[in-house]
């Protein structure tokens, strides 16, 4: 599970910038990138994909497991939709139909990343820990305040997730001034391969 402690802190552009990565580099392993974020979710905007029965179609029982994949022309990587917004997001996933799903999947697909709503403002991130591998949590430097993560963490800490790692967004990089060359040349065109090219 990809989730954040509150709105806007990158955790969708890092969910599917994750999938698509693992998807390029891990050697063909097959890649599932699913919006469980019923209420808000951008993926489909982001990929420019059209309305498609996703997850909501899929717990409510109107789509098959099949008939929710997207090939988003990307090789290696399947992604699911949200869907239509349901009156009971969390009540959805919090079903056995869930956990089905999630089973069938593991089948077809080597990882699978789910981008969540928010910990703090919903449950779905606290609901869907416990029958995933784990939970990376997305942090917005100069934004998120070190007591709401720590809340966040308990939260998920309580419902038996296991959180595995953290990925900070918004991040002024001070370059050392050799990568710093090449950085201002590949901007005017002038790549770090070519610099290194011309050099052998």
């Amino acid at each position: 599970v990809i989730t954040s402690a509150l709105a806007g802190e990158g955790k969708t552009i890092t969910a599917i910038n994750l999938a698509i990565s693992m998807a390029h580099d891990l050697d063909n392993k097959s890649i599932l990138l699913i919006d469980a974020d019923m209420r808000k979710g951008k993926i489909a905007k982001y990929f420019g994909l059209g309305s498609h029965p996703g997850l909501s179609e899929l717990l409510k029982g109107n789509a098959d497991q099949e008939g929710v994949l997207i090939n988003p022309g990307i090789p290696n990587l399947t992604v699911v939709l949200a869907g239509k917004t349901p009156k009971n997001a969390s009540e959805l996933l919090n079903s056995k139909k869930m956990e089905q799903i999630l089973s069938y999947f593991k089948t077809r697909f080597d990882y699978i990343l789910i981008d969540t709503p928010p910990v703090m403002p919903l449950t779905d991130a606290c609901i869907l820990g416990p029958v995933v591998d784990g939970i990376i949590m997305v942090i917005q430097a100069g934004k998120t305040q070190r007591d709401i993560i720590a809340h966040a963490e308990q939260r998920l800490y309580q419902a038996r997730a296991k959180t595995i790692g953290y990925v900070l967004t918004n991040i002024e990089y001070h370059l050392p001034q050799y990568l710093y060359r090449y950085v201002h040349q590949y901007d005017g065109n002038y790549s770090y391969e070519e610099k290194a090219a011309a050099k052998t």
